[in-house]
């Protein structure tokens, strides 16, 4: 975990792995989930987000700098599904009252024939 996170960020991401752990998700996707989470938590912590200041015009440019980066579509899907899974836990822990990533949809991936 990056050692720039803040606690409150510590605490959502160890209490998202433990989540994951409970209900014995397969080790490379706690993996895949939990490095997704850590470099949003660190891009969220760079401009002085807590976790439960997170809203979704954050999200949205944290996919746009996604796409910047380059980033396929099918891996900004994954990352947009470890963050439902965050905030989701936050949620179910009273840490937050809603779930800004709900509200993104994943990017359309390209239609093969």
């Amino acid at each position: 975990m990056p050692e720039s996170l803040t606690p409150g960020w510590h605490a959502a991401l160890h209490a998202f792995d433990a989540d994951l752990a409970r209900r014995a998700v397969a080790a490379r996707t706690r993996l895949a989930y939990a490095q997704d989470c850590e470099r949003f938590a660190d891009w969220a912590a760079g401009r002085g987000l807590e976790p439960a200041e997170v809203d979704v015009r954050a999200l949205r440019r944290y996919v746009a700098s996604l796409s910047e980066d380059g980033r396929a579509p099918s891996t900004i899907a994954r990352k947009l599904a470890s963050l439902r899974g965050l905030f989701a836990v936050l949620l179910t822990l009273g840490e937050r009252a809603d779930n800004p990533a709900d509200l993104l949809s994943a990017p359309k991936r390209p239609q093969t024939l």
